[in-house]
């Protein structure tokens, strides 16, 4: 069942339904003209483990998911506009009958071996990483598209569609269009980042058709109208424009305003990262840091991960002998000045969240922003970039 939060009862006449289908719930939020949060409410998802190292979901349980939490919302007023967030780094196949064909493999999922993963290796172009700007990293998509094209070539022959993006597969079922914004698509490791479009020779060193890829659109793009069918399962009047919105990294730096170039942001999460908004020209790709194309234009996001950030609170939390949302708490309120804690002092925050996760990331940061950074510590669903070999490469 959906939870409801209420926020105040919604009074304008125009609002935005806004979806982010996340790794542990789906959550739904209703925003009037002003980004004023109206109503939310979030239905959990249950990531099934069938063998050591794999992680998959089953991309009908994100719509049911979705059903349940805009129908939480009791939306009153019919929004003008829908748009989507989620997870990336996917692989969902879908069928003929635009069903997947088997549940999606989830960014997390660690099922291709080190010796598969360089047999792939061997077989791509030798200026790989310069065609998808980054390493080449296990968690690229294109490894499990490979591994599925080894290991379960019947259900392979059956597809029609790969997506990569959870909202996208519930975008496909809201407009029956195919899509990916490019900041997801950049973790799929088939992506040209400088041309951003699909890469043939890529595709045909691994054999994928590039008739079963998404159309790459930009986050402020138009899907199509809702469709009739998923409109009433919903509670909508069918025809609202759906946008292509952007995968949770993308959709993070844009929240924080950091598509500007002089304005990086900080994600604190279990573990956390660093980002700036930039021109390809000046990230030139591939670094030691990830690049992603941004949602809208031709910039790219480079983040720089690092381990300690959510897990550093809660050390820290014990050594002050104080739980962490009383320190959020004084956090908030100390408006610039230090404030005592314990045996430590802490920095002041004007950015800070107190809703934690089960799984990774738990959006809790403290930090002190400076006029060229934001801190961030919206929800996401797929971990960072990172070097561990537990995490994925994207973000």
């Amino acid at each position: 069942m959906a939870v409801r939060k209420p926020v105040r009862k919604p009074s304008p006449e125009r609002t935005v339904l806004i979806i982010d289908v996340g790794t542990s719930s789906v959550k739904a939020a209703l925003f009037d003209e002003t980004g004023r949060t109206l109503r939310s409410a979030d239905t959990p998802i249950v990531t099934a483990v069938p063998h050591p190292g794999w992680a998959e979901q089953d991309p009908a349980a994100w719509w049911k998911a979705t059903v349940d939490a805009v129908q939480g919302l009791a939306i009153d007023i019919q929004p003008i506009a829908i748009t989507l967030t989620g997870s990336m780094q996917n692989v969902i196949l879908l069928g003929r009958d635009g069903a997947s064909v088997r549940p999606a493999l989830l960014y997390s999922d660690a099922r291709v071996t080190a010796a598969e993963i360089a047999a792939v290796k061997a077989q791509l172009p030798p200026d790989f990483e310069n065609r998808i700007g980054n390493r080449a990293e296990p968690a690229l998509c294109l490894f499990r598209l490979d591994w599925l094209l080894n290991h379960e070539i019947d259900t392979m022959t059956a597809v029609e569609r790969v997506l990569f993006g959870a909202k996208d597969a519930v975008i496909h079922r809201m407009t029956g269009r195919a899509v990916v914004d490019p900041t997801c698509a950049t973790t799929t490791g088939l992506l040209n980042l400088a041309e951003r479009h699909w890469d043939a020779t890529i595709l045909g060193s691994i054999g994928l058709s590039l008739r079963i890829l998404p159309d790459i659109l930009d986050a402020d793009a138009l899907a199509g109208p809702l469709l009739p069918e998923p409109a009433g399962a919903l509670g909508l009047k069918p025809g609202i424009p759906v946008y292509v919105g952007a995968g949770d990294g993308g959709a993070t730096a844009w929240g924080t305003s950091s598509e500007q170039h002089d304005r990086p942001h900080a994600y604190l999460g279990t573990t956390g990262w660093i980002a700036a908004t930039m021109p390809h020209s000046v990230a030139k790709p591939p670094r030691d840091a990830y690049t992603l194309a941004a949602p809208v234009g031709t910039d790219v996001i480079v983040i720089s991960p690092f381990l300690a950030a959510g897990l550093a609170i809660d050390w820290f939390a014990h050594v002050a002998g104080r739980p962490v949302a009383e320190l959020y708490a004084a956090a908030g309120s100390a408006s610039g000045r230090r404030f005592p804690i314990g045996p430590c002092a802490a920095p002041s925050s004007a950015s800070i969240a107190t809703t934690r996760r089960k799984r990774w990331p738990m959006p809790c940061s403290k930090a002190s922003p400076t006029p060229s950074a934001t801190i961030s510590t919206r929800c996401r669903s797929s971990p960072p970039p990172s070097r561990s070999p537990a995490a994925s490469p994207a973000a």
